[in-house]
């Protein structure tokens, strides 16, 4: 502070918030086909329900089978329709997806993954997008096989959500 009389510091404290402890949902529409060489791709959802605002956001594939994984793109697309990529064509000839982790604080990018690409992983695009945007409501993956010849299924996914709370 200043004034007439001089130079003073006074401290203040700002309470700005903390992380919530994540909330797990999980998708209850699949399991789906994955259509051969089709750049729509399918389509599952997730309902997050409650309120707030984001702080982090995981995801997790449980399993896709499929047999030339490097056909494949993943985007994850959330209530407010920002579009994150997380798996872009990555695995070679490799096969399948299990126990698949996209997180921003792992520590290996899903460019340097080996199929089934089990753990966690950097996605292709940061998940940070979603950051501040409102938690609930219907969040979407999409699965695209982008070349012919091989199929496959999405058998499951979720998401993990930490939210943003005022002390």
């Amino acid at each position: 502070l200043a004034s007439n009389g001089g130079t003073t510091n006074v401290p203040i404290n700002v309470s700005t918030g903390s992380m919530s402890r994540p909330r797990t949902f999980d998708s209850t529409d699949v399991p789906k086909a994955i259509p051969d060489n089709t750049p729509a791709g399918v389509t599952s959802v997730v309902n997050a329900v409650g309120g707030g605002r984001i702080s982090s956001v995981d995801v997790t594939i449980g399993s896709i089978t499929h047999t030339f994984d490097s056909d494949l793109q993943i985007e994850l697309t959330s209530p407010d329709g920002t579009t994150v990529r997380l798996f872009d064509r990555n695995g070679s000839s490799g096969d399948n997806l299990t126990n698949t982790v996209f997180s921003d604080s792992a520590s290996v990018a899903i460019s340097a993954g080996a199929a089934p690409f089990t753990g966690s992983f950097i996605p292709a695009q940061p998940l940070s997008a979603f950051k501040g945007q409102h938690a609930g409501g219907t969040w979407t993956l999409t699965v695209r096989d982008l070349a012919g010849a091989d199929t496959g299924t999405l058998n499951n996914w979720g998401l993990s959500i930490s939210r943003i709370t005022c002390n």
